[in-house]
């Protein structure tokens, strides 16, 4: 008798363990689908800022996007992110000890980045004020010089833009009677200065070594550069094809220097066997703009984001037929 009620007291012992714990887990699911178990987001100090966009060359009042940006613990993180109409907006910006990023954008002007730190006046009086400069994105006109007659041929291509056309990139497709064309100097020209490995952190004020072989030209242009001097790379790698031309054209390269307000001639060599009436080449041309890069964490300097074009939204097409 006395074995019988042990062992139902041993069976009721681990019947109550049990439901204890499957009390406790349910209990846990419940409690972190609720969120109790997730980290909290340290606040950030805010103050009141005021924003009004102006075009760089009229000082008209403009329609742009703004995202205020930060670093903690070297990591990006955006306070906000608003489409802000023409005129004075206030929204809000982070009280920091250093930098915070101010980017703005829209459809018509290119990707803008400022830095700012809040003065003690500015800390003081409970308010700021900035006001971006845009770059208008400008359209462009092309002519040619120079004619196909031999196996090597150099012909100039003149680009013409009103306002700006930042970093323009050109891809070429051409007919059986070419084998090949490239810039006559495939020599990419830092126009901000000298290429550097390394970069300046602006938000920690020190210098950042870039990977072997990475250079920086300014602050968002990068490449894999082969061999530097100064202000020319030696490019290491083929320019990518951008998504929308695969299968459309045979090369891509990066031309260089923008363009504003002005005319610049880039020389291109062909290369060609047995022509006939019929062979061409066809180039198109496009500009490039500032987006983030998640892989890369940093802002790139691409002519498509996402699939989609940027910058000038309309590439340029010009044809050069043989005997033109």
């Amino acid at each position: 008798m006395k074995n019988k009620k042990a062992s139902t007291g041993v069976i009721l012992a681990i019947t109550l363990v049990i439901v204890i714990l499957v009390s406790l887990t349910i209990l846990i699911i419940f409690l972190y689908n609720k969120g109790v178990f997730d980290e909290k987001e340290k606040e950030i100090q805010t103050i009141p800022l005021f924003i009004n966009a102006i075009d760089e060359e009229t000082g008209e009042e403009i329609s742009v996007y703004h995202r205020i940006e930060y670093k903690e613990e070297g990591e990006r993180k955006i306070l906000s992110e608003h489409k802000l109409e023409k005129g004075w907006s206030e929204i809000r910006s982070p009280v920091l000890t250093g930098l915070f990023t101010i980017v703005s954008w829209s459809n018509e002007y290119y990707l803008v980045k400022g830095y700012k730190e809040h003065t003690q006046g500015e800390l003081d009086n409970n308010k700021s004020a900035t006001s971006p400069e845009m770059q208008k994105i400008g359209n462009i006109s092309i002519t040619h010089s120079g004619t196909i007659a031999g196996t090597k041929d150099i012909l100039t291509i003149n680009i013409t833009s009103r306002h700006w056309y930042y970093k323009p990139k050109l891809c070429f497709a051409w007919t059986t009677g070419f084998l090949d064309v490239e810039l006559k100097n495939n020599i990419k020209t830092c126009e901000e200065g000298a290429w550097k490995n390394q970069t300046f952190n602006k938000e920690t004020e020190k210098y950042e070594d870039i990977l072997d072989n990475i250079y920086v030209c300014g602050e968002d242009y990068f490449e894999k550069c082969k061999y530097v001097r100064g202000n020319q790379c030696s490019p290491e790698n083929e320019e990518i094809i951008p998504t929308r031309y695969l299968g459309r054209v045979d090369s891509c390269t990066y031309a260089g220097e923008s363009i504003y307000n002005s005319t610049r001639g880039i020389e291109i060599m062909v290369t060609s066997q047995e022509k006939t009436y019929l062979d061409e080449i066809k180039i198109y041309v496009m500009d490039m703009d500032r987006r983030w890069d998640e892989a890369e964490k940093r802002y790139l300097w691409k002519s498509e984001y996402m699939g989609e074009n940027i910058g000038n939204e309309i590439d340029a097409e010009y044809l050069i037929k043989y005997g033109d």
